[in-house]
């Protein structure tokens, strides 16, 4: 006789005390799914090792090269190539996906470098026409400054990385996005998503060239399936064997007949 036989006396009720046992059984299972599709599946990324622009990163204002002194920063995270942006001119740069599989959420990492005479200038990120992020740095005085207040991990770094002109103009940083919390867990069920990084000017506006200039790298997306939330199994499956418990006790007390389902 099986288990839910025995709980049951082995008549009554047995298919729905079962069928709730099964369900509170399923709670560690469905909490583990849950925990892997947090994971999420990658759906793009790039490291420019291979010194090919992917197709899906539109960027005319920059190129691929080599990462110079950035090789060396937080144990060679950046590599040996990276792309960097240094036109003269404020043009966008624009990761563009299509295809995407259903999902609720994305994730954004990348590397990012700001390099040299940076005069209160940065970036601006939007994520299909919504900014998620922005930030100015001053590189050119001392101390340099940041609008952006890192979460830790996030700054890998500062000092002379390379591509240096001389005098005041030696400083750079470096900084990992892909471990900035808000770049996690963005809502976001399109099938196609477009990130865009946009140049902000400084006072003295945008110089690029050996003046200033920024760099990529890694750049990696996400996307997160939507499954319930393991509070909402629990809830469930308590609520289920609440009602199983309430039917057998009521039975047992003879108010209640439910006939024998086999």
């Amino acid at each position: 006789m099986s288990f839910c036989q025995r709980f049951v006396g082995g008549r009554y009720s047995r298919n729905l005390v079962c069928a709730a046992i099964a369900c509170i059984q399923s709670i560690p299972l469905i909490i583990a799914c849950h925990q892997s599709n947090a994971l999420g599946a990658q759906v793009f990324y790039a490291d420019f090792e291979s010194n090919t622009l992917p197709a899906e990163l539109n960027g005319p204002g920059g190129s691929i090269q080599g990462t110079q002194g950035f090789s060396a920063v937080a144990g060679g995270v950046f590599g040996s190539s990276f792309w960097r942006y240094d036109s003269t001119s404020m043009l966008p740069t624009t990761l563009s996906l299509t295809g995407l599989a259903p999902h609720s959420t994305v994730d954004v990492g990348f590397l990012w470098a700001g390099i040299d005479s940076l005069d209160n200038e940065g970036f601006v990120l939007t994520l299909d026409g919504t900014q998620i992020f922005s930030g100015r740095w001053g590189l050119s005085v001392t101390p340099w400054f940041s609008t952006y207040s890192p979460a830790p991990g996030v700054f890998l770094g500062s000092g002379n990385f390379g591509f240096t002109q001389g005098g005041y103009e030696n400083n750079d940083v470096a900084y990992d996005f892909a471990k900035e919390p808000s770049f996690k867990g963005i809502p976001h069920s399109s099938s196609t998503l477009t990130l865009t990084w946009t140049l902000t000017g400084g006072g003295n506006g945008w110089e690029g060239g050996s003046n200033e200039s920024m760099a990529l790298d890694r750049i990696e997306i996400t996307t997160n399936a939507a499954v319930p939330e393991p509070q909402s199994a629990l809830l469930l499956g308590l609520g289920v064997g609440a009602i199983a418990m309430s039917h057998w006790f009521n039975h047992r007390r003879g108010r209640v007949g439910i006939p024998y389902m086999s």
